[in-house]
């Protein structure tokens, strides 16, 4: 719902989920039922208590060499559920992170 290859596209899809009802939002963005960390109207209401306002939109690599786009504001349990903003502070800005499993 927050990660779009296209910024033009992501603001657009976030502006439709700002001005439709819950299940509205729900049935057209194919979202399912809510899970026990993230919820439909828990992202409207983010998005709504921040604007929702473009300088939030950042520029993100989703895998190596993969650029797009997320609204990120920092906040818990809205359109991202955990956002970790200890770590995400260091990748708003020019910088690459390598996570390696264990195994």
């Amino acid at each position: 719902m927050t990660i779009n290859i296209d910024k033009e596209a992501l603001w657009k899809k976030l502006k439709k989920l700002g001005n439709l009802k819950t299940e509205e939002a729900r049935a057209v963005f194919d979202l399912g039922e809510d899970s026990t960390d993230w919820g439909v109207e828990n992202a409207k209401k983010e998005l709504l208590d921040t604007g929702p306002n473009p300088n939030y939109i950042h520029e993100i690599l989703y895998r190596p060499f993969d650029k797009r786009y997320s609204y990120y504001t920092g906040r818990s349990r809205g359109l991202i559920t955990r956002p970790r903003k200890e770590i995400m502070l260091h990748l708003l800005r020019t910088n690459i992170a390598l996570t390696v499993g264990r195994q």
